[in-house]
């Protein structure tokens, strides 16, 4: 998720000095000459000269991380997006309060993410607003309190993978009635990205844009009863109550 999104940065033309670290050393340097950035083994120096820094280590690698972080006695502005760590928990590890809970999700590789922030209280106003400027170089970005978020990424965290399955029902239902797979993919996930950008473009309530494309007796609504037979609507919504469910799991 990091090189993704510093690829979303970078693409976006933004003007930020990006250094990293990463525990493969060779892999890091091999990626900072590819896209011109500055890579820095030491976490603590890296930590000390920066303004904002990116957290994205794995959670069982975080307490060892934290302590190079608070070696340096520096305050930066953290933005993680580690899942299940709560803010009160970065708080104890890193030792200063300017902190921002993100989850943004897979498509901020291509600068179209939808990404959550929850500041920690009392943070100030200007870390907020640069960290929402930040996070509009990789996507959309929305802020929440923290229990919102959790309860919210369900739908942007593992809402692709939901979208990438009906995408792959509806490719599969085209190559079963003797349309080529590639074309079948373009077909589905275009009408799928064109949706969803009239949806957010439009404001109007899903129900109504529905409603628009169906006529009485036509083809439309026969499918769309076909789904209602299914499950289709319940199954979503039991899919992302398992999520969050599996979610208050993992952070207890």
């Amino acid at each position: 998720m990091a090189q993704a999104m510093i690829k979303a940065v970078l693409s976006d033309g933004a003007d930020y000095a990006i250094a990293f670290s990463q525990r493969n050393e060779s892999h890091g340097r091999a990626f900072a000459e590819e896209w011109g950035l500055t890579f820095m083994p030491d976490n603590a120096a890296l930590y000390e000269t920066s303004d904002a820094v990116v957290l994205a280590v794995k959670p069982q690698q975080l307490e060892a991380v934290a302590a190079d972080l608070r070696s340096s006695h520096a305050t930066p502005l953290v933005l993680s997006i580690l899942a299940g760590t709560p803010l009160a928990r970065l708080a104890e590890l890193v030792r200063h309060d300017r902190l921002i809970r993100v989850m943004p999700n897979v498509a901020a590789s291509v600068g179209a993410s939808m990404s959550i922030m929850a500041p920690n209280p009392g943070l100030d106003d200007g870390d907020i607003k640069w960290a929402e400027g930040f996070l509009t170089t990789i996507g959309r970005t929305v802020i929440l309190d923290e229990a919102s978020l959790d309860k919210a990424g369900t739908v942007n965290g593992c809402g692709p993978a939901f979208f990438f399955q009906i995408l792959e029902a509806c490719s599969d239902a085209l190559v079963a009635l003797g349309i080529p797979r590639a074309v079948s993919y373009e077909i589905a996930a275009q009408t799928m990205k064109g949706s969803a950008e009239l949806a957010l473009q439009d404001g109007a309530h899903p129900a109504c844009l529905k409603d628009k494309v169906t006529s009485p007796g036509g083809t439309t609504i026969a499918g769309i009863c076909a789904m209602e037979k299914a499950g289709v609507r319940s199954g979503l919504i039991d899919a992302v109550m398992a999520s969050y469910a599996q979610t208050l799991k993992i952070s207890q």
